[in-house]
């Protein structure tokens, strides 16, 4: 797995175009261990460029082996989610609030806490929050 990190970071980093630069962030959003996707959610910040970070945060969100990073890693990280520009800040609150289902009643909390500095966000939060019950209900009724 190493090799293939370094592999993909070699072939990020030394990109011919944009479309293969983005090509490999999406890959290297997929490891499926776990400290190599700790490694990565580090790198995104340290090392993607930011127009390009939404497409590796968008994949570790999405990697269902991330599922019990993903709510420490944004509150450690918060800073860095909010230099995000706006829009992509959104996207990946949307996708990132409905996989901390495990977290859920602390991050309840906290983004009502939150809300209250950032009203900018209502209307995202609102729709990653309606997600989250709709994915409850759905998985309420797949066992009854």
């Amino acid at each position: 797995l190493t090799n293939d990190r370094e592999f993909l970071i070699n072939e990020f980093e030394n990109a011919a175009n944009e479309q293969a630069s983005l090509l490999y962030l999406g890959s290297i959003g997929n490891f499926s261990d776990i400290k190599l996707i700790e490694e990565m959610q580090m790198y995104a910040f340290d090392k993607v460029p930011s127009r390009n970070r939404g497409t590796i945060i968008n994949r570790i969100v999405n990697n269902p082996v991330a599922k019990k990073t993903l709510w420490k890693w944004y509150l450690a990280n918060l800073d860095n989610f909010e230099a995000l520009h706006d829009f992509m800040y959104q996207s990946v609150l949307v996708n990132l609030i409905p996989k901390c289902i495990d977290d859920l009643e602390e991050v309840k909390e906290f983004l009502m806490e939150y809300l209250k500095k950032r009203e900018n966000l209502q209307d995202a939060i609102d729709i990653a929050l309606e997600k989250v019950e709709i994915n409850a209900q759905m998985k309420k009724s797949y066992q009854n």
